[in-house]
C-alpha cells in the first residue's frame, strides 16, 4: 500500500466513525417518537446504504478546516431528509425491497409509512431550525422544493418516450442533484467561507447527477443481490430511465417502432430491450455519461489545496464506477 493510499484509508475510517456518531444522534432524536417511527430506523442504520450525502457534508467540512460538532447535526439532517424521500418513493413505486430488506410500507402499510416519512422530514427540519442558521435552512428548503418538483415531473412524464436527453438530465438534477449540492455547500456556510459556497454547490450538484445516472444504469447492469432490489423494476413499471432514453434517441424507423411496442409490454419484453441496449452499446454510453459528470464535479475542487478530504472526494466517482455491475461493462 502506498503512503497516499494508507492516508486515504485512514481518513475514510475517520469519516466512518463520524457517520456512526451521526446515526446515533439521529436515532436518539427518534427515541421519543411514536412506535411506528422506530421501524424507520432500519432505513437509517440497519439496511446498509452508502451514506453519501452526510459523507459529502463531513468531507467538505474537513476540506474547509471546519470541525465543530454541529457538522454532525447537519449530516443527520441531510440523511433524515433523504430517508424520508426513500420511504415516500417506495410507497409510490410499490417497491418490495429497500437495500435488500422489505420496504417499510410492506411492514406498516402505505398510509402509516407516508406519515412516518413526513414525521422524519419534520424532525430533520426541526434539527436544522434548532441550530438557528437561516442561510442553511434556506439552502435545505430550496433543495427540498427542487426534489419535490423533480418527483412531480418524473411522475407526470416518466413513461413519455418523447422525453429528451436534456429534459431528463434536468429532471435528475432536481430529483437527486440538489440534495447532494446542499450537503456539499452547507459547510461553506458553517465555516463562514461563503466564497466557496458556489463551487461546493456545483460539485455536489454534478456529483448527484453522476450518482443518479449510475442508479439508472444499475437497474440494467446489476444483479439483484448487488442492487439490493429487483432489477429492471422501473422498466417494468413503465418508467424510462436514462439507458432507455438513450436507446430511443439512437434507433430509427422500424427498429424504433418495435422498441416502442416492447416498452408498452415491458414486463414480458424487458430482456429483449436489454439485449437491444447491449447491441447498441447503450450501457457503456450511459456509464461514460456518468463519468463525464463526475469529471465536471471534480473540476470544482481544483481550487482547494491537497488534503485527505480532497483526495477522498475526488476518488469517490472511480470507487463507485469500480463496483462489479459497472466494472463488467469494460
Amino acid at each position: 500500500m502506498t503512503r497516499a493510499g494508507g492516508t486515504l484509508d485512514a481518513y475514510g475510517l475517520k469519516l466512518k466513525v463520524q457517520i456512526e456518531a451521526m446515526e446515533e444522534m439521529l436515532l436518539k432524536e427518534m427515541e421519543s417518537s411514536p412506535e411506528a417511527v422506530a421501524a424507520a430506523s432500519l432505513y437509517i442504520t440497519g439496511a446498509g446504504g452508502k451514506r453519501l450525502r452526510p459523507l459529502l457534508l463531513l468531507a467538505c467540512a474537513d476540506l474547509l478546516g471546519y470541525r465543530r460538532r454541529d457538522r454532525l447535526t447537519y449530516a443527520a439532517v441531510v440523511e433524515a431528509l433523504h430517508t424520508s424521500t426513500l420511504i415516500h418513493d417506495d410507497v409510490i413505486d410499490e417497491a418490495e425491497l429497500r437495500r435488500g430488506h422489505r420496504a417499510l410500507h410492506r411492514e406498516l402499510g402505505n398510509r402509516l409509512s407516508i406519515l412516518v416519512g413526513d414525521y422524519l422530514y419534520a424532525q430533520a427540519i426541526r434539527l436544522a431550525v434548532n441550530r438557528g442558521n437561516l442561510a442553511i435552512i434556506r439552502t435545505l428548503s430550496e433543495a427540498t422544493l427542487k426534489m419535490i418538483e423533480g418527483e412531480i415531473w418524473g411522475l407526470s412524464r416518466a413513461s413519455d418516450p418523447r422525453v429528451t436527453l436534456d429534459e431528463y438530465l434536468a429532471h435528475i438534477e432536481y430529483k437527486t442533484g440538489h440534495l447532494f449540492a446542499a450537503a456539499a455547500a452547507i459547510p461553506a456556510l458553517l465555516a463562514g467561507q461563503k466564497r466557496h459556497y458556489g463551487r461546493l454547490h456545483r460539485f455536489g450538484l454534478r456529483f448527484g447527477v453522476f450518482f443518479q445516472i449510475l442508479d439508472d444504469l444499475q437497474d440494467f447492469a446489476a444483479r439483484e443481490e448487488e442492487a439490493g432490489k429487483p432489477v429492471m423494476h422501473d422498466l417494468e413499471e413503465g418508467k424510462l430511465g436514462l439507458p432507455v432514453i438513450l436507446l430511443l434517441k439512437r434507433v430509427r424507423g422500424r427498429e424504433r417502432k418495435e422498441l416502442l411496442n416492447w416498452l408498452g409490454d415491458a414486463p414480458r419484453r424487458r430482456f429483449d430491450i436489454l439485449e437491444r441496449m447491449r447491441t447498441h452499446g447503450i450501457l457503456v454510453e450511459t456509464r461514460e455519461l456518468a463519468r463525464a459528470r463526475a469529471i465536471e464535479a471534480c473540476k470544482a475542487l481544483t481550487v482547494f489545496p491537497a488534503s485527505p478530504a480532497k483526495a477522498l472526494l475526488i476518488s469517490l466517482p472511480e470507487r463507485l464506477l469500480s463496483l462489479p455491475a459497472f466494472a463488467r461493462l469494460s
